[in-house]
């Protein structure tokens, strides 16, 4: 579907701010009508081409930011071996603008969610596996191995559970009441922890 953007535009004519107007090349909108009537290309206004617009990974060069997808991010379910049909192709299967702009808003939305739930069901089976990095976002996590490197061939490795949370500009990783560094060795997994009970009533005096 291409990238698309929500941006501000300041018509060169009577100066009005738009700051809602959608530039998205894939599906036709790349020309924006002020309310005075002027139109402004907006391939020309961000400077970004159709082109571009059309490509997230250029996209992220143009914009001087390196974008590495994890191990688990899903494979695009509409590749083009499979669906050959090119953007020049969209107006002229349907040349009405109004029909194009709602049947592109409505795929839109279909394959926001198709997009959406997949990558969720990823990120889930993700956090289901054993891995080697270290946890960076708050929350409790099981540590199986060796919490001190020098003496890990002098025990059994051990499962922690772990409470990771933000220190002053560092990240604190804190197991069985004592800190665990980084010359701990072992796998980490998202610890899913029970929901817990009402006390209300059970804890009264």
């Amino acid at each position: 579907m291409g990238t698309r953007y929500i941006i501000s535009v300041e018509c060169p004519e009577c100066s009005v701010v738009t700051d809602d107007v959608y530039y998205a090349p894939t599906c036709d909108f790349v020309r924006y009508k002020c309310s005075c009537g002027h139109v402004v290309d907006l391939e020309e206004y961000m400077g970004i081409t159709y082109e571009e617009a059309s490509n997230a990974a250029e996209i992220g060069e143009l914009l001087g930011k390196e974008r590495q997808k994890p191990d688990y991010w899903p494979a695009n379910p509409y590749p083009e071996s499979i669906f050959p049909m090119l953007r020049e192709q969209y107006p002229k299967i349907v040349p009405d603008p109004e029909l194009r702009s709602g049947l592109s808003g409505m795929l839109g939305r279909e394959f926001w969610d198709i997009a959406s739930d997949a990558i969720w069901a990823a990120m889930l089976e993700a956090e289901d596996e054993w891995a080697e990095t270290w946890p960076t976002e708050p929350g409790r996590y099981w540590f199986y191995g060796w919490c001190s490197k020098p003496l890990r061939r002098d025990y059994d490795p051990e499962m922690t559970l772990v409470k990771v949370s933000n220190a002053v500009n560092s990240i604190a990783y804190v197991g069985n009441g004592r800190f665990i560094y980084k010359d701990a060795v072992g796998l980490w997994k998202k610890a899913v922890l029970p929901e817990p009970p009402e006390l209300e009533e059970s804890c009264q005096a």
